[in-house]
């Protein structure tokens, strides 16, 4: 009898692996890391601390890929927001079905995804305009909705076109922008290819020097 338990306890430990021996499991690949330097540090990103809101409960990771993301949580009040960037155009965003809160944009070779849970549309925006790239053309025309744009020599929307059609939206509400006004337009770094050319999402639009 002590025999037959043993054979049976020796061919279970071959089945299931025995205690004494290391298991094989998933690695994860998220290291939470101390600060907001350490990731941007980690992965070669620019991420900032939004400025325009009160944040809590933050949390920085550095996901270990065969490019590194770097990952910053926090909240605003009751809204959930997972901030990433990498040096890929591979989605790096984790968001899958529904995106209805995400926006990505781009700043040189760097990617740059915001998704939120509970938050709105426009405090999203006015994060993702504190950080995105912005120019700072004149406006040479106003039209049906639209505004034409001139962009300044020597900047990457002057090389893509002269000439910028604008949708007039998200704009600050002291002053609407006029023909020659120079005016400040942040968006996600897409320029699509046609004449005059168009952007890809926008998220403020704001007067710097009003026609006199």
């Amino acid at each position: 009898m002590i025999k037959y338990i043993s054979l049976m306890l020796c061919l279970a430990c071959l089945l299931t692996g025995c205690a004494g021996e290391p298991e094989m499991g998933v690695v994860n690949p998220m290291k939470e890391m101390a600060s907001l330097d350490d990731i941007n540090a980690a992965a070669g990103t620019e991420i900032q601390k939004p400025q325009a809101f009160r944040i809590t409960n933050e949390e920085f990771f550095i996901i270990n890929s065969d490019v590194p993301v770097a990952d910053y949580r926090f909240s605003i009040g009751d809204a959930k927001y997972t901030f990433r960037a990498a040096k890929t155009y591979d989605d790096i965003s984790g968001v899958y079905g529904d995106a209805e809160r995400l926006t990505r944009w781009y700043k040189g070779d760097v990617q740059y995804s915001l998704y939120v849970q509970n938050g709105s549309d426009g405090e999203m925006r006015a994060i993702a305009a504190e950080q995105a790239p912005a120019f700072y053309p004149v406006v040479e025309e106003i039209s049906n909705g639209y505004m034409t744009v001139l962009p300044n020599e020597g900047t990457p929307e002057r090389a893509s076109s002269d000439r910028i059609i604008v949708k007039i939206q998200h704009t600050d509400p002291s002053k609407e922008p006029l023909p020659g006004d120079v005016v400040e337009i942040t968006y996600n770094g897409e320029i699509l290819e046609s004449y005059p050319a168009e952007l890809g999402e926008i998220y403020s639009i704001r007067v710097m020097m009003p026609v006199m």
